[in-house]
């Protein structure tokens, strides 16, 4: 939980948090140019390392996770939201070799065309490896200048945005295999994020499909408290912070920048904001919550994002390590491209 060293009252956040609808980003970082100089740094140096420890064959991750496409595909965002681009910028040919991998794993296991995934690279999750994949593509896409390369993006883009379209499930959701079986929040968040990008870049994504995936996800909050359900059935449970957090950023790239459920999940981020206290090593969903929930608060366009960046940033910056990186349960790559991505929010490269 935040301390209150940390963070301001619950209760003065409260009244802070909601507004009547979005409007856009001003920059939550503290005024003063030193600060925002030293988070620039911090970003720059998180972003060197990743640039200098991606692997051969142009994929990100380390351990089991060597090569899985969603790492691969949130290292090369981060470096997209630090300025540089396919080819473009100091670390432009690592962005350029990162696309080049997620091209190459589209439907490696066969039978379903469009599908990124790499079967050889951590099994756990393939849609979420899909999910980060196709936004990868969403946010590249008309931006890469070498024409063999961006008219394979395209193509595989299409296909990546009419597997999800086809795997669907009967209650609009989502879950870990392209099969149209069961559904969660956390990955039907990741789809509806994505095909909203992709729909941005020029994507066909059926109105239906959003529509059910909205209705999914709105069924999954708990009206109580304003937190997000793993599935529409049964209690919150722990680690409704960065589900909650997924869940208001998906809403909100769907197109509903206010409303009853965004504004009481905002609440509820701004109420139950979590810190790793101590020197505690952060858990698996310690940096993807603060990923959307930061994006959720600056898209709501709350009073209180000021004071939730300036919190982050700190905390974040404290746990940086002496070669560049964050650490976590997970993987380097993966909590470093997060932190870097939190920390370059304000920038607006990757504004949905």
């Amino acid at each position: 939980m935040w301390s209150r060293r940390q963070f301001l009252c619950r209760s003065t956040l409260a009244s802070l948090a909601l507004s009547a609808g979005p409007r856009a980003w001003s920059d939550p970082r503290d005024s003063n140019s030193e600060d925002k100089d030293a988070l620039k740094r911090s970003a720059a140096r998180g972003l060197k390392f990743l640039a200098e420890n991606h692997h051969a064959d142009g994929s990100f991750g380390t351990g089991p996770y060597k090569g899985n496409v969603a790492m691969t595909s949130l290292g090369a965002l981060a470096l997209v939201a630090g300025g540089h681009g396919p080819g473009t910028g100091s670390h432009g040919q690592v962005v350029a070799e990162a696309l080049d991998f997620v091209l190459s794993q589209e439907d490696r296991g066969g039978g379903h065309p469009g599908f990124l995934h790499n079967p050889y690279a951590s099994p756990h999750g393939p849609m979420y490896s899909h999910g980060f994949g196709t936004l990868l593509l969403s946010h590249l896409h008309g931006k890469v200048k070498d024409g063999n390369r961006a008219e394979k993006l395209r193509a595989v883009l299409g296909r990546a945005v009419q597997l999800s379209v086809s795997s669907q499930n009967a209650e609009g959701g989502w879950r870990y295999t392209p099969q149209r079986r069961d559904a969660d929040l956390s990955v039907t968040a990741c789809q509806v994020i994505a095909l909203a990008l992709a729909r941005k870049a020029g994507q066909q994504v059926p109105r239906e499909t959003m529509d059910r995936g909205v209705k999914y996800i709105k069924t999954c909050q708990d009206p109580a408290t304003g937190a997000f359900r793993y599935m529409t059935r049964g209690l919150v449970g722990p680690g409704a912070f960065p589900r909650t957090a997924a869940g208001v950023t998906a809403l909100q790239m769907a197109g509903l920048g206010q409303g009853t459920e965004v504004e009481k999940g905002v609440d509820y981020l701004v109420k139950n904001g979590a810190l790793a206290p101590g020197g505690r090593t952060p858990d698996m969903h310690y940096y993807y919550g603060h990923y959307y929930g930061t994006q959720a608060l600056l898209s709501a366009g709350s009073a209180a994002a000021r004071d939730w960046y300036r919190a982050v940033s700190k905390e974040l910056s404290s746990r940086q390590q002496r070669d560049g990186s964050w650490r976590d349960v997970i993987c380097p790559h993966y909590a470093t491209a997060l932190a870097c991505l939190v920390l370059l929010l304000p920038e607006g490269r990757l504004r949905g």
